[in-house]
């Protein structure tokens, strides 16, 4: 009997560990995201890009390192 208690107990938090660890992945299961890829020739000061930001109103910016500065 204490042998399947523990075992119970056990299989309970096996089961609980791997529910917890995948419900992010359940919430970005209904996130659809379109993307459209951008270079220099679209505007970009160069084709890396090291930061995204979206602002209050709704603006993405894109940031990129700045190709002209020597150290």
């Amino acid at each position: 009997m204490k042998r399947n208690k523990k075992a119970f107990y056990t299989l309970l938090y096996i089961v609980g560990f791997i529910n917890i660890w995948l419900m992010p992945l359940q919430a970005f299961g209904s996130i659809k995201l379109d993307g459209k890829r951008l270079s220099a020739k679209d505007g970009l000061s160069c084709n890396t890009v090291n930061d995204i930001i979206q602002d209050r109103d709704g603006f993405i910016w894109l940031g990129t390192p700045n190709e002209d500065f020597e150290f």
